[in-house]
């Protein structure tokens, strides 16, 4: 249970229990496995930090408020695969490394189009399928590609009545 605080972990977080992310912000070197637990995010965020591959797993999905991608390991084989759907409520920052979405979904909820805040100068991407919200009339980046090409599209909307997600796949 982590209300608010720093959870530094250089290796896996394996939770079945009750966690609650609350405002505290979860720094994550391993895995991500919840068997059973429930992760309540809060206002968290949650930052993979690690120097290979990493996985989130969660039977059902697995649902994070801000969400942060900062993988150190080699360009290109660096990948956080989530073997479920994973929702980002609210902000999903792309540093370094690749998602693998595979069979699953990442959903950045929100609809603003700065809620996807990429940072990355190596290219990182989502490889899969990937949702995002809309509900503004600007443009939103969709950072796509496979693991040995970055393919990004920009979408941009004109007059938006209604809000809305747009699902996308490279």
């Amino acid at each position: 249970l982590l209300n608010e605080g720093v959870l530094n972990l250089s290796g896996d977080f394996t939770s079945t229990a009750v966690t609650n992310g609350s405002t505290g912000l979860f720094r994550i070197g391993g895995n991500w496995t919840n068997s059973g637990g429930i992760f309540n995010p809060g206002a968290g965020t949650v930052i993979f930090n690690g120097s290979g591959n990493q996985l989130i797993s969660r039977t059902g999905g697995e649902t994070f408020y801000n969400l942060s991608l900062e993988n150190t390991g080699i360009t290109g084989s660096n990948r956080l695969r989530l073997m479920n759907n994973v929702t980002v409520q609210n902000s999903l920052t792309m540093l370094t490394g690749n998602i693998e979405a595979g069979a699953s979904k990442l959903y950045l909820q929100n609809p603003a189009s700065s809620a996807l805040n990429y940072l990355s100068t190596t290219g990182s991407r989502i490889t899969g399928r990937f949702e995002r919200g809309i509900s503004q009339t600007l443009t939103y980046l969709f950072p796509l590609g496979t693991n040995a090409s970055y393919n990004p599209a920009r979408i941009t909307f004109g007059n938006i009545n209604v809000s809305g997600t747009l699902i996308s796949e490279f």
